[in-house]
């Protein structure tokens, strides 16, 4: 009897705790709903507060309830031993079924209450950005300021990527800051179509140019960098994109160059192209294989655009898609190993009838390594690559044999990679090393006729090293100190060196 009265005392006490905590959860919320009808104006901040303190209750009142359910659920257990064992407990209690009523009203009221807060938090949130389909949109970015000094002539000295000839006619040296690789993004989650989850995004920078203004040098024009529309089954994903190609899915970690990918035409295959893809994951045991399959369009070189409007490039005019492949291995754990090998093929059409056969075969790596470092990179072998940011910014060569003969095209043989070492100090501190080199071969260049007039079209080699640290004091500050050294070689004479200091500060958001 004893032990009957007991639990009837312990039920009514955990019943008073739960409405406790409905109350307490109900208070914020009822305030809030009492000033909804407030002009908007000046109380941001305040509904900022108030949607922390909601959150805050309701996760104490989520552990109140977990915590109680399980009491709940022992002093269950212990009313059924008391019946196995004979004893009769308050029968006015168990007749009126008073406590199991309260606890099932409390319970009840808690989860209305959650219901409440979790559709005021959607409100709050869905009213940053209102959208015509009122699925939820996201605005997020990396506010970038790099601060630069340059010993050597560059191409660009913002971001820079090839190292130039020193004359008496061109700039040795620079020093300056932008803040033109600030990125802007825009994330969305779709419906359910076929089964399948539907997500976008889409990436700007104002990376695209320079303003005419004479007071505005720093300002830069917009332009888009990568996006995404893609729809995700279990393991396998459809998605149509502007972004890297599969074949090459890493890439190194710097905030000195965010306007083009670090290492770039330094052995990092980039460039950022229009893409329909097909991955479908392969579960065998706590092992994982990827299968990447896709059509690219790839552009002619960046430096043979003179034109205002963008021509037709040699890929576009063979009226064949390029196709792209990756194969890859994931092992188990957060940090398992991650090796990839993928191919590319795409047919390039000239002019008068000449074509080529563009071509890639590529290798990828993802690492991990005791003590918090991480070892990363990619290599590529292939023959027309300037169009992903490869081949020393040339797809073919011209050749003439003698003047009897016509000029015709031969597609260049290039090869590259690079490699990273990462070392995660703290959660709040790394360091980066980091190396690649693109490279075109010789022996063609040799015989090739070249405009000796244009750095672009003589380069044969790109090479470049460097090492950042990176701080993270909290969860959207950064900081970062890079030096970075290139050297790059044109077919004939000696190498050009520049060297790179670059101090950045970010604010993700």
């Amino acid at each position: 009897m004893c032990t009957g009265l007991s639990a009837r005392s312990r039920v009514i006490h955990f019943s008073r705790r739960i409405v406790v905590c409905a109350i307490f959860c109900a208070g914020p919320a009822l305030q809030m709903f009492a000033q909804t009808d407030a002009p908007a104006t000046g109380k941001n901040q305040q509904i900022e507060q108030r949607l922390d303190a909601l959150m805050d209750a309701l996760n104490a009142t989520r552990q109140e309830l977990t915590e109680s359910q399980a009491e709940i659920h022992a002093l269950q257990r212990e009313l059924q031993a008391i019946k196995q064992h004979g004893a009769t407990p308050d029968e006015d209690v168990l007749a009126s079924g008073q406590p199991a009523t309260q606890l099932a009203d409390a319970v009840a009221h808690l989860q209305e209450n959650q219901d409440v807060m979790q559709s005021e938090v959607a409100q709050h949130e869905q009213s940053k950005v209102e959208t015509r389909s009122k699925y939820p949109v996201k605005i997020t970015g990396l506010l970038l300021f790099n601060s630069f000094v340059n010993r050597g002539a560059v191409d660009h000295i913002d971001a820079p990527v090839l190292a130039l000839q020193r004359t008496p006619d061109r700039a040795n040296g620079s020093t300056g800051a932008t803040m033109r690789q600030t990125i802007l993004g825009f994330d969305a989650v779709g419906p359910s179509i076929f089964g399948a989850g539907s997500h976008g995004d889409l990436r700007v920078d104002f990376f695209g140019g320079l303003l005419s203004s004479g007071y505005a040098t720093s300002e830069g024009i917009l332009r888009l960098r990568t996006a995404h529309a893609a729809l995700d089954w279990p393991d396998t994903h459809l998605i149509a994109m502007l972004d890297r190609p599969i074949f090459s899915p890493l890439t190194p970690t710097s905030l000195a160059v965010a306007g083009v990918a670090p290492l770039a035409w330094s052995g990092n295959l980039w460039t950022w192209l229009p893409q329909i893809a097909l991955s479908q994951q392969i579960h065998l045991g706590e092992q994982q294989f990827g299968i990447e399959a896709g059509v690219i369009d790839v552009s002619d070189p960046p430096w043979a655009y003179k034109m205002p409007a963008k021509p037709v490039s040699a890929a576009q005019r063979s009226l064949y898609p390029g196709t792209e492949l990756r194969l890859s291995y994931s092992g188990t754990g957060s940090r398992g190993v991650v090796l990839g090998v993928g191919g590319y093929w795409s047919p390039h059409l000239y002019d008068y009838g000449q074509h080529t056969n563009a071509w890639a075969v590529t290798a990828d790596w993802l690492l991990p390594l005791p003590a918090r470092m991480e070892l990363s990179g990619e290599f590529y072998r292939g023959l027309a690559l300037a169009g992903l940011g490869g081949g020393v910014y040339k797809d073919t060569v011209l050749f003439k044999p003698d003047a009897e003969q016509y000029s015709h095209f031969q597609g260049l043989n290039a090869l590259g990679g690079w490699g990273q070492l990462k070392f995660r100090m703290t959660d709040k501190l790394e360091w980066n090393v980091a190396a690649g080199q693109d490279n075109g071969y010789a022996s063609q260049l040799k015989q090739a006729q070249l405009d000796y007039n244009n750095s672009y079209a003589t380069l044969a080699r790109n090479q470049t090293v460097f090492g950042n640290f990176i701080y993270k004091p909290s969860n959207y500050l950064l900081f970062s100190l890079e030096y970075r050294e290139m050297r790059s070689w044109p077919i004939y004479g000696s190498s050009n060196t520049t060297q790179s200091y670059v101090l950045s500060t970010a604010y993700e958001f």
